[in-house]
């Protein structure tokens, strides 16, 4: 059974209604009933509260701009990609435009941002990391299959938007970008011991040390990607003979 079809041909306004029955449903499931079944786990278990200032309101800035960014995504693949976010009914054209000029999957961060949104609202540390633990599997299960089959469907076109454009973080100035990433990832790692001790429960530290990783998954793969390109464009390059 493949896990990737093509979306039948359909005009535009009912690839937009499929795609928000979709998110519909997606919404409900993650971001309602799960946490609350992970909320139940949390208090059975008895632990404590996420404890920052201010969480609801953060929580609520944060869940109103992943679900803009993740609304228009879903727009845009259904309307220039002909299809919808679901593997089943996955897009005819390749998306390289709005969201996904800047970062590849943009629908799964805005997903990911969703789920951390819920868990500040809710005061849940369990919740925050539920999400995060979505964004590892979505990045380890999810994307290289996707990637696969995007590849194998639109061949050098994908090949070079997934080599010019990061996944995770969007490339706004360059290498130089990239740079002042790992040195904030450097100063982050060095101040990592001083703000577990200053920060009273282990929830509190969680924001910190998921930015962290999130820099480093960043790194890595631009890193592989800017290694992929180098590698080709020396194969492409004739040799000089002296």
């Amino acid at each position: 059974m493949r896990c990737f079809r093509v979306a039948r041909t359909a005009p535009t306004w009912r690839h937009v209604a499929v795609t928000l029955l979709q998110t519909a449903v997606f919404w409900t499931t993650f971001l309602v009933l799960l946490p609350i079944a992970v909320l139940a786990v949390e208090r059975q278990i008895g632990l404590p509260p996420l404890g920052l200032p201010h969480h609801r309101a953060l929580g609520a800035t944060l869940f109103t701009a992943a679900s803009v960014l993740g609304l228009s995504t879903g727009i845009c693949m259904a309307v220039r990609g002909r299809g919808t976010p679901l593997p089943l009914a996955t897009a005819r054209d390749l998306v390289v435009s709005g969201p996904y000029r800047l970062v590849r999957n943009p629908m799964a961060i805005a997903g990911i941002a969703q789920g951390v949104a819920v868990g500040l609202w809710c005061d849940s540390g369990l919740v925050a990391l539920y999400a995060l633990a979505g964004a590892v599997l979505w990045h380890i299960v999810v994307r290289p299959p996707e990637e696969r089959d995007l590849q194998a469907r639109f061949g050098a076109p994908f090949a070079a938007y997934r080599q010019n454009t990061p996944l995770w973080l969007p490339r706004l100035g360059g290498r130089g970008t990239d740079r002042v990433l790992l040195a904030a990832l450097a100063a982050g790692a060095v101040a990592l011991p001083t703000t577990a001790a200053t920060l009273g429960t282990v929830w509190q530290r969680t924001p910190f040390a998921a930015a962290l990783a999130l820099l480093a998954l960043h790194l890595a793969t631009s890193s592989r990607a800017n290694a992929t390109s180098s590698g080709q464009n020396a194969a492409k390059s004739p040799s000089s003979a002296p």
